[in-house]
């Protein structure tokens, strides 16, 4: 009885741990398991990973997560490798951003340049336009002023030579008197044509010019070919330019058909 005991006590306390060895060899085989699963899934592992490299952070990365982020106590206590690094990052974005700005105002002064080229000789090109323009408007306001200085007198005097110049053809004048009418006339000849006052005269058979001739006298003819034609002179007319200071005087022949006439 007492070997039977010892025999049950041994199987019994054998086969109670049997099972819980058993049982821990199993965990520690999905240890590893768990391990290899994570591999695929790729979400456990990515934690680990960034924690190697938050670890071992470069020094502009350190950096630019302070600058972002930090306070100013923890900006001070920045490393000096991480403060460097941050320094010349700044540099070059202020280089690269520096050259941006000049390539484009350099652009900006070419364009400029161009502009004001450009508007210089659309300026040269007025200035020599308003220049002519402007002498001869100002030639035309002398002439004019000139014109309209001397215009009364020259129409007077015109007048009066058109008007009296028929003295010229009388015979039974003193001959003292007369030399002194033709110096007159003469005079008054010269001084108009030196203000540029052109005398128009005609003769008989001349085409009657109604723009600058006033008819005396109208003679009738059978002739056509005589139809306002100069029939007798008599008296010069004065021009100046287009302006009529004195109209010439001539009779003019007039056509009539011969049974008008009778």
């Amino acid at each position: 009885m007492e070997n039977e005991e010892i025999l049950e006590t041994p199987q019994t306390e054998e086969q109670e741990p049997l099972p819980e060895p058993v049982e821990e060899e199993p965990q520690a085989e999905p240890a590893p398991e768990a391990e290899q699963e994570p591999l695929p899934e790729g979400e456990p592992e990515p934690e680990g990973e960034p924690e190697a490299e938050m670890e071992a952070p470069s020094p502009l990365a350190d950096a630019l997560a302070l600058v972002l982020n930090a306070s100013e106590e923890e900006l001070a206590a920045l490393p000096e490798e991480s403060k460097k690094a941050y320094e010349d990052w700044v540099a070059s974005r202020l280089n690269l951003d520096t050259v941006n700005r000049l390539e484009w105002v350099k652009k900006a002064v070419f364009a400029l340049r161009d502009s004001l080229i450009k508007t210089q000789e659309e300026t040269d090109e007025f200035r020599v336009l308003a220049k002519n323009t402007l002498q001869k408007n100002v030639q035309l306001l002398e002439d004019q002023v000139k014109f309209n200085q001397y215009n009364k007198i020259l129409k007077e005097l015109a007048t009066i030579y058109s008007s009296y110049c028929f003295m010229l053809n009388e015979t039974d004048i003193d001959p003292r008197l007369y030399s002194n009418i033709e110096g007159i006339f003469e005079e008054m000849q010269v001084l108009l044509e030196d203000y540029g006052v052109e005398k128009v005269t005609a003769k008989e058979g001349d085409d009657f010019d109604p723009l600058t001739s006033k008819i005396s006298k109208r003679i009738p003819t059978d002739n056509p070919e005589l139809d306002k034609k100069v029939a007798a002179y008599k008296a010069p007319g004065f021009k100046k330019g287009k302006v009529i200071l004195s109209y010439l005087k001539a009779d003019m022949y007039v056509y009539q058909e011969p049974s008008a006439q009778q």
